[in-house]
């Protein structure tokens, strides 16, 4: 200021230069100073106090959008305002900003590393989800609940025209292993739809092909896994094959129990989440709460911040969000 308006600069030489060459891009109107742009109109230069106004003003004032960051600092200086680091205090006041971190949009990213879910013997952990709702099939059935079994990739499926909490307990959502067969078993389905409301008649043979076919993930299918044997198609009943032909029950009824193949099994899960359906201008986010255990792989102990009080189980990463005071 001392130098725009009265000429004053250092005695040293370099530090006068660089002074100079920073003072070229400002100007004194009126006792005021103003920033020079490349494009726009001359930048009013604010102090502390006066930008903290501005900033409230424009994120969340009467004509303001609680935009972000950047978007802020861009409309600040689009209305002829300026002090040094701007950009970064914009940053950091979007992204304290209570309301905007409680409408946050709900992450669909994992926020830490994904665990493989390990099932230890068959039938041990499910996978489920339901689909729909579908076109309306005879019986009136328009929903699917899939169940998937970890171990062996053994899927089970049941038809309901409606799903309350007494068709459905607990439902698990968004579960990586039973969303990815739902895709499967889907898609198989669309095949061999003529119309679209006859995929209820569809479904039990699309079960049974999806069960007699090699899983990527075990390299066998599941009917082997879950019965020790692949199981006989209706093609080698009247055409038998060379293993129907040597077939003895007996002998099968002894190594059922000895070799299933289960050591082949390699389970790989990946987790993903699935947005419940909020209303459109419910909050996204609760809290917010403070972390008290990592109980680890991604499993955290809660307690609200304002009461102290303890939440009764576990909450995955995925479903937190790091709050800004």
């Amino acid at each position: 200021m001392n130098y725009l308006e009265y000429g004053i600069q250092p005695t040293d030489c370099e530090d006068a230069r660089r002074l100079q060459l920073k003072a070229a891009r400002y100007v004194i109107i009126d006792g005021e100073p103003f920033k020079k742009s490349f494009l726009g109109p001359l930048l009013r230069c604010l102090g502390p106090s006066q930008a903290k106004i501005i900033i409230q003003e424009i994120h969340n004032g009467s004509c303001g959008n609680h935009s972000g960051g950047r978007s802020l600092a861009h409309k600040i200086i689009t209305l002829g305002y300026f002090w040094p680091y701007m950009s970064q205090e914009a940053e950091e006041y979007a992204k304290k900003c209570e309301r905007c971190q409680r409408h946050s949009p709900i992450a669909r990213q994992p926020v830490e590393e994904l665990h493989s879910i390990i099932s230890l013997w068959p039938f041990l952990r499910w996978g489920m989800d339901i689909v729909g709702p579908l076109p309306t099939a005879s019986g009136g059935f328009r929903f699917v609940l899939l169940a998937t079994d970890y171990f062996t990739k053994w899927v089970e499926a049941e038809a309901y025209d409606t799903i309350t909490g007494s068709n459905v307990v607990n439902y698990p959502q968004g579960i990586g292993q039973a969303e990815k067969t739902n895709r499967t078993i889907f898609d198989c389905i669309k095949t061999r739809l003529e119309r679209r409301s006859r995929w209820y008649e569809e479904l039990p043979g699309v079960l049974w092909a999806y069960r007699t076919t090699k899983r990527t993930s075990t390299e066998v299918t599941p009917y082997a896994l879950t019965f020790g044997s692949e199981a006989i198609i209706p093609t080698e009943a009247e055409l038998p094959t060379t293993r129907t032909l040597i077939a003895e029950s007996g002998r099968n009824d002894d190594q059922l129990g000895k070799n299933l193949g289960r050591e082949a099994a390699a389970i790989k899960v990946a987790t993903k989440t699935k947005d419940q359906k909020l209303p459109k201008f419910a909050k996204a986010w609760e809290g917010p709460y403070e972390i008290t255990v990592v109980v680890g792989r991604g499993a955290y102990r809660l307690k609200e911040v304002k009461t102290g009080k303890q939440l009764p189980r576990l909450w995955n990463a995925i479903h937190l969000r790091k709050f800004y005071a």
